[in-house]
């Protein structure tokens, strides 16, 4: 059969351990902690049994003695002369009632002394032996009133001096023989010792003893034992392992070929087949999630696929980087796609000599469907306006466009601008985009006409705004994955930080990658969930200015220059009006020492633009009140004419000189 050695179907290890055999250790741990058990109890059971039976015999003897004591003797020191006892027929007696009482409590020793503590001595009263030999031998040697002198007094015989009737114990090993020894006091009427009683029991007879015990304790015990865990074995190997080792072949059966696996059929009332039941169900579980797990991939694979192909026409449609610099102008521009692709887009290009068109767009939607629409959009901006288009009639041309066929109901926010590189002059139109920054003596955010989102509505209404841009102006666009960029603690970037991370910016670069590392940084360790959009432009100086001197001869150098431009009679003659009141307004009122003019002609307006040193003096701002006949010859009547034939008037003040821009509509009367 072919072994499986995947991770996923590890092969079952050599060696493994047995529950089976586990229990049977355990078992045998049992046993032994049982034998310890059993021979801790049998020398406790077997030392109290001794202990009790020196207490009787010293009690025992002292009652004897006690019937000594109370006797018709004429007094206790006539009672302790050795010779009148020895011919004594009642000392007699008690000595054979002492061995006799051996004899009865298995004693190898019984005696009764007096002990002197000051000399080491022990006086010795009656001594008797269980054996006949033994017991003529100790009668002679500790007889009554023998003197034994010792090196010292045991620790033992001074507790029992001393009144104590606890356990009086210790083994001794000498010419009499290895013996466990007990004492016990005798008191007299007042409560004082009168004398030792002393016991000796054979040491290799307490110990035959504890064996006897143990053994007549264990062995039933662990016959019991040994029963009751064969019958528990094979209970348990018959309602339990069988059944686990049947269910474990059945999964292993399963992780090599489910498909051959059957159903785990299981009668057993418990745990075990609870964990049937549960294998079975895991097995159906499992089947129904891995059609999910095939549906699943199936589906993530199309969708990589598609996110695949979207990035491919964002990365071929959108460049992650384009940076233009020329003498009049400069532009870079960022595109940070986030991992889901979305819509951000941006474009940089020329119309004609004289026109840098630039836009920056967020088409809502993520995938291969906003990259689509993002393609049509863009394209379709870039189209509008190369055919002369102004950024509002491109974006609402777009959006009538759109709205005929939506079918995803997408849409995309667009601010589209136009910068005349000759004279500054800036059209621009938003729809439904984020504020641009515009930067002139400082950053700051413009607020202009909002418009609404190219393909939600027809008729979107969406109108040009115009700024006059001077050396060092600029403008910045981003997408909302700026101002809407989150930290680790769901705060958003915002308007404020996207201000303050530009404001020392002078040029494109520095506008564009300071703003783009802000947000890097902003969101520390989090993944972006929206692509980053940024350009910025910057207008450098003007290319075509001719410097004039503040008289007013000069209008014939303006004249020829505009007749170079103008061929027609009628066209020339309303551009040279409105040069010629500008420039006498100047040369006259102005107090300058230098006039700038330029001058272009675009497919459907004249760009002017005229610039002086003069006093500060803005014309958009003059009066516009209409004034009765009589009261032109006061002032403003030219004015008044310039407005009525120009588009456009912007006027700005930067670095004490006067700019004003004019645009002229080229239509014949």
């Amino acid at each position: 059969m072919k072994q499986h050695n995947t991770p996923d179907h590890p092969k079952r290890k050599k060696g493994r351990g047995s529950v089976l055999r586990f229990f049977v250790l355990i078992f045998v741990l049992a046993i032994m902690i049982s034998g310890v058990a059993c021979s801790i109890f049998s020398y406790q059971n077997v030392m109290n049994s001794i202990t009790k039976k020196s207490a009787d015999t010293a009690y025992s003897v002292s009652v004897i003695l006690s019937d000594l004591y109370n006797s018709d003797y004429e007094s206790e020191n006539q009672m302790l002369q050795g010779s009148y006892f020895r011919e004594d027929k009642r000392m007699k007696r008690i000595s054979k009632l002492l061995q006799f009482l051996c004899k009865d409590m298995d004693l190898e020793y019984l005696y009764v002394f007096d002990v002197d503590e000051e000399n080491n001595n022990y006086l010795c009263y009656f001594t008797a032996a269980a054996d006949d030999d033994m017991n003529a031998k100790v009668s002679e040697e500790r007889g009554f009133g023998t003197i034994v002198h010792v090196d010292s007094i045991s620790q033992s015989i001074k507790d029992a001096l001393h009144g104590s009737t606890e356990v009086n114990l210790e083994r001794t090993n000498n010419e009499y023989g290895d013996v466990y020894s007990w004492y016990y006091p005798l008191h007299d009427s007042d409560g004082n010792v009168e004398y030792i009683v002393g016991a000796d029991f054979s040491a290799k007879i307490i110990q035959d003893s504890i064996v006897q015990q143990t053994l007549q304790f264990c062995i039933p015990t662990l016959i019991v034992l040994l029963l009751v865990f064969t019958i528990v074995v094979l209970t348990i190997r018959h309602k339990v392992f069988l059944p686990l080792q049947l269910v474990a072949s059945r999964m292993n059966h399963f992780i090599e070929d489910k498909d051959k696996a059957e159903p785990l059929v299981m009668k057993a009332n418990n745990e075990v087949g609870a964990i049937a039941d549960s294998f079975n169900k895991m097995r159906q579980d499992i089947d129904t999630y891995l059609a999910e797990i095939n549906t699943l991939t199936t589906e993530q694979v199309q969708h990589q696929t598609q996110m695949e192909i979207a990035q491919r026409i964002q990365y071929g449609i959108v460049p992650a980087h384009t940076h233009i610099k020329e003498d009049a102008y400069e532009v870079n521009a960022i595109e940070q796609p986030c991992k889901n692709v979305g819509g951000d887009f941006y474009d940089c290009f020329l119309r004609g000599e004289q026109e840098l068109c630039f836009l920056v767009g967020d088409v809502s939607g993520k995938g291969i469907t906003a990259a689509l629409f993002m393609v049509m959009t863009k394209t379709s901006i870039r189209e509008k306006l190369m055919q002369g288009f102004s950024p509002a009639e491109a974006l609402n041309s777009v959006n009538d466009e759109i709205c005929q066929a939506n079918p995803e109901g997408l849409f995309a926010t667009v601010f589209v601008a136009v910068l005349h590189i000759g004279t500054g002059h800036l059209t621009y139109a938003n729809a439904g985009h984020t504020l641009p920054v515009f930067f002139r003596e400082q950053a700051s955010f413009r607020k202009v006409d909002p418009g609404i989102p190219v393909g939600l509505f027809e008729d979107a209404g969406i109108i040009n705004g115009e700024e006059l841009f001077c050396p060092g102006d600029g403008i910045l666009l981003y997408s909302d994955g700026v101002t809407e960029a989150v930290d680790p603690s769901d705060n958003f970037f915002g308007e404020e930080r996207t201000l303050s991370a530009v404001r020392e910016a002078k040029t494109a670069v520095e506008a564009a990658q300071s703003l783009q590392s802000a947000v890097k940084d902003f969101y520390q360790e989090r993944e972006a969930f929206d692509d980053l959009t940024i350009l910025a432009a910057f207008y450098r100086g003007y290319t075509a200015m001719v410097s004039l001197q503040p008289q007013l001869s000069e209008l014939q150098s303006i004249k020829k220059l505009l007749q170079e431009m103008f061929a027609e009679s009628s066209l020339l003659k309303k551009v040279l009006l409105v040069c010629d009141e500008i420039f006498t307004n100047i040369v006259t009122y102005s107090g300058a020492d230098q006039i700038d003019f330029c001058c272009d002609r675009m497919e459907k307006k004249a760009v002017l633009l005229l610039a002086d040193n003069g006093k500060a003096f803005d014309p958009t701002q003059a009066d516009t009140v209409p004034k009765d006949f009589e009261e032109m010859d006061t002032g403003g009547m030219g004015i008044a004419m310039v407005r009525q034939m120009t588009d456009t008037m912007l006027y700005q003040r930067r670095s004490g000189k006067n700019y004003l821009l004019l645009t002229v509509p080229l239509t014949h009367e």
